[in-house]
């Protein structure tokens, strides 16, 4: 096919820069009750999500006006919820925090898109974020597109995102993430000088969230492991770290460095522990955590291809490494599905 991605990305821009999601409005999200799910209370599964973590006594005003159904019914907050429930809320006078527009499309053919994600920017749906993400306003700039994100970053994270085109390619690339044939390489700009160029990080860490969205590393956790090299030390006390990721658990990076006594510039939510609900809008320091760069097999030819996105300028000028510094992205070696 032939694509313009300079006018896939101004497409995006337009929308993006309206903030769609500053303009308050009802916004209706619906919960699919899934087996892991099933057998807990209406009032349980609701307390993990907004706005019903902040303010418990929500659940019941909106039930009775209707905002609040299940199955289209109005229920009982103690009703024991079955799979294939579908759990439907209304957030009214919805005001979502505004976003970076600086989405840049890196490359697209028919099978997949790849893109520099700006911050912050979330890749979908979650949280405080709706129509301000990626997927929304791509399903407003590009009608005939229909995104299928196989990986993530979070909303403050910047760097080199792919995403599916077709339900096949989907399936193809989760299957690569999962059995490690995905190569992601980061950049991380951290307070501190580790004590050696080379190491390694392993620590386990819990499957599930706390309330403010954050993870903590656990003995009976995930098995998680990190690959660091020092790339250089910089005038103000920090550190520019390559990172490698050889197992993909939820805020690994974050979470690892942080524990090693390196932790990420700009990180709130790891960082400085008594702000765990900021570092994901505008207003916040940037975090200077980057996915620079990506290799993995086509998911319909097999060649192997690489994608990168240069530095952003908040990691500072004497950030951005050069090239020749840079460990090679190689098809041989495996690493695991990241969610930074």
């Amino acid at each position: 096919m032939t694509v313009d991605p300079a006018g896939r990305s101004a497409a995006f821009r337009a929308v993006a820069e309206t903030q769609p999601g500053c303009t308050p409005y009802d916004n209706h999200r619906p919960i699919f009750v899934r087996k892991r799910s099933a057998g807990q209370t209406l009032a349980s599964l609701l307390q993990r999500v907004r706005p019903y973590s902040q303010d418990p006594s929500q659940m019941a005003a909106h039930r009775d006006c209707g905002w609040l159904t299940v199955d289209h019914k109005k229920p009982d907050l103690d009703q024991i919820l079955l799979a294939g429930n579908i759990v439907r809320f209304v957030v009214p006078d919805t005001v979502e925090p505004e976003i970076s527009p600086a989405l840049v499309v890196l490359h697209e053919d028919d099978h997949l898109m790849v893109f520099h994600k700006p911050s912050p920017l979330p890749v979908h749906p979650s949280g405080r974020f709706n129509k301000n993400t990626l997927v929304w306003i791509g399903r407003q700039a590009w009608p005939d597109v229909t995104l299928k994100p196989v990986h993530r970053l979070d909303a403050n994270t910047t760097g080199v995102l792919v995403c599916a085109k077709t339900s096949a390619a989907a399936r193809a690339l989760v299957t690569e993430f999962r059995e490690r044939r995905v190569q992601k390489r980061y950049l991380a700009r951290v307070r501190g000088l580790p004590a050696e160029t080379v190491f390694s990080i392993e620590a386990s860490i819990t499957p599930t969230p706390s309330k403010a969205g954050t993870r903590v590393v656990a003995a009976d956790g995930q098995q998680a492991h990190t690959e660091v090299r020092l790339l250089g030390a910089l005038s103000d006390g920090t550190s520019l770290l390559e990172v490698w990721p050889r197992t993909g658990r939820t805020h690994q990076i974050r979470l690892h460095l942080q524990t090693a006594g390196l932790p990420i510039v700009g990180d709130a939510a790891y960082a400085d522990r008594s702000a765990t609900s900021a570092g994901f809008t505008q207003a916040n320091a940037p975090l200077c955590l980057h996915a620079h760069g990506i290799g993995f097999p086509h998911p319909v030819t097999g060649e192997w291809v690489e994608f990168s996105a240069p530095v952003p300028q908040h990691f500072g000028p004497e950030a951005p490494p050069k090239t020749a510094a840079l460990s090679p992205l190689r098809p041989h070696e495996a690493m695991g599905r990241s969610g930074e």
